[in-house]
């Protein structure tokens, strides 16, 4: 609970911070967001968002015992959104390259001809170049980072639950023969096979 309350804090100072005009750092990290990343930071804060609620859920779950259909729901959920965060990254990388390419190819070959081949890298980088490179970036090392959290959270926990699990079944498939043994008639009272 404290750490979706921690995070919930901390988006918020972050919001309040970016929405504060005042700042001249603040203007520089807006312009940075809007021109690096676009869209694609809507789908990462709510990747992460998502991420860090079944983070807790998982850890809870965890710490309360749960069900194993439970845990391991909760366990498919975390890595579905860290799975989901290096999508987003991919997809965001396409659709920036996919909207450089149309707004330096925009104006057909004469256009093309007359800007030359500074005019074609600002169209480049205004079409949404830099956006593609950067969602890649940010794509793959958040979502390393987000395993790393993920681990550092409940890897301990989830290892040593899914051990015991299969510490349990163990025992029983172990109890399950000796019953088949000691139903079955003495080897002495068997013919042997020929």
């Amino acid at each position: 609970m404290r750490f979706a309350q921690g995070l919930t804090l901390g988006g918020a100072g972050a919001g309040a911070l970016l929405a504060w005009p005042a700042a001249p750092l603040v203007d520089a990290t807006q312009e940075w967001v809007r021109t690096n990343l676009g869209w694609s930071v809507l789908a990462f804060g709510l990747d992460l968002v998502l991420f860090a609620i079944s983070l807790v859920v998982l850890r809870r779950r965890l710490e309360q015992g749960a069900p194993p259909a439970a845990v391991a729901q909760a366990d498919q959920l975390t890595e579905l959104w860290i799975s989901l965060f290096f999508g987003i990254g991919v997809l965001w990388t396409a659709i920036g390259m996919r909207a450089a390419l149309l707004q330096a190819l925009g104006g057909g070959a004469a256009a093309v001809e007359a800007e030359g081949a500074a005019g074609i890298l600002d169209r480049l980088v205004q079409g949404g170049i830099l956006t593609a490179l950067t969602t890649t970036i940010v794509g793959g090392a958040g979502g390393y980072l987000l395993r790393v959290c993920k681990t550092l959270h409940a890897g301990t926990r989830l290892r040593g639950y899914y051990a015991a699990l299969d510490a349990d079944q163990g025992e029983r498939i172990e109890a399950l023969l000796a019953d088949i043994r000691e139903r079955l008639p003495a080897s002495q009272d068997r013919a042997p096979c020929r």
